[in-house]
């Protein structure tokens, strides 16, 4: 069972949240304590001369969190997209040079293109080879040959060329969600949450996760990144959402984190006490045992919603 899943639903709550306000750093045993409402249009809770009513870009009803967090892969850009098609791209690649290493043995051209597809259609094999390789490794390559062999398809040369052109091409096709830097821009700019800190927490590997927040150019668009591989632990563990908060100067009733992943986002984020969005862009349905976000919703830019905010 995922961190956290046995704790107890928050929904139909109606009390006001009541939250501390100095910002104090949080002691590791402070976490898994309880913050509220897990109902965001609750009676409203005072920020000094923040989010009165009529300002612009805020509801009168909204909470306000001092510290809002969010995940990157699948969250905030669209991983599975990126890899999948990088996946078809890299078997397609190898069996098209494998094909022409054949047909130059044989004088023949092989019956096969030297080129992968230019359109968004493969042929059944690769699709069903992409499939195979999420089922055994969502991440990684090395069982490629193992793969190939299973399916009858190409031999050495092929699962070399698909591993060089994965690794080679790591983020082909990697990009933001199309509301994902609005979102944060907008966070940015209404009068509810300017003065809020914004926070990324993912998991991975300092090389690619630094590389990939590089290239996506996301970091100007937050205050702190945390990557697991340079805290030590990886989400849930309750760690990474210490360090959180800390780094944010806030409680974990003052926090809001979305993230995708039920079992690393929101049971590390709901068993340390924070309120948790998950981002269901499938509309999946929950499987029996795993943690209740407080809200779910299909689109990142849901949050503002979630706030009371108005973007624009």
């Amino acid at each position: 069972m995922a961190r956290g899943a046995d704790r107890p639903s928050r929904r139909g709550h109606t009390g006001a949240v009541r939250v501390r306000g100095d910002g104090e750093n949080i002691r590791r045993d402070d976490l898994g304590k309880g913050h509220g409402t897990g109902d965001l249009s609750c009676e409203a809770v005072s920020r000094g001369e923040r989010g009165t009513a009529g300002e612009r870009g805020v509801t009168a009803s909204a909470w306000i969190p001092r510290l809002l967090l969010f995940d990157l892969d699948d969250t905030l850009c669209d991983y599975t997209s990126a890899r999948d098609l990088r996946l078809r791209l890299a078997f397609s690649h190898a069996l098209a040079e494998a094909a022409e290493m054949a047909g130059a043995d044989t004088g023949e051209d092989g019956g096969r293109r030297s080129d992968p597809p230019a359109e968004p259609e493969f042929p059944d094999h690769i699709e069903r080879l992409a499939a195979a390789s999420v089922t055994r490794d969502p991440h990684g390559s090395d069982h490629f040959p193992d793969l190939l062999r299973e399916h009858g398809l190409g031999g050495p040369a092929a699962a070399g060329a698909a591993i060089r052109w994965y690794r080679e091409n790591r983020f082909h096709g990697l990009a933001l969600f199309e509301d994902a830097e609005a979102t944060l821009l907008a966070l940015r700019r209404a009068a509810a949450t300017r003065d809020s800190r914004i926070g990324l927490v993912t998991n991975g590997p300092s090389e690619v996760q630094r590389a990939k927040i590089d290239l996506l150019a996301v970091e100007r668009l937050v205050d702190f990144v945390l990557v697991s591989e340079e805290v030590g632990v990886w989400k849930p563990d309750l760690a990474i959402f210490a360090e959180a908060l800390r780094r944010g100067g806030a409680s974990p009733g003052e926090t809001l984190f979305t993230g995708d992943s039920l079992e690393h986002d929101i049971a590390g984020a709901t068993a340390a006490g924070i309120r948790a969005v998950w981002v269901n862009r499938q509309g999946r349905p929950r499987r029996p045992g795993e943690v209740e976000p407080d809200h779910e919703i299909r689109r990142v830019g849901e949050v503002l919603d979630l706030l009371g905010i108005r973007p624009g």
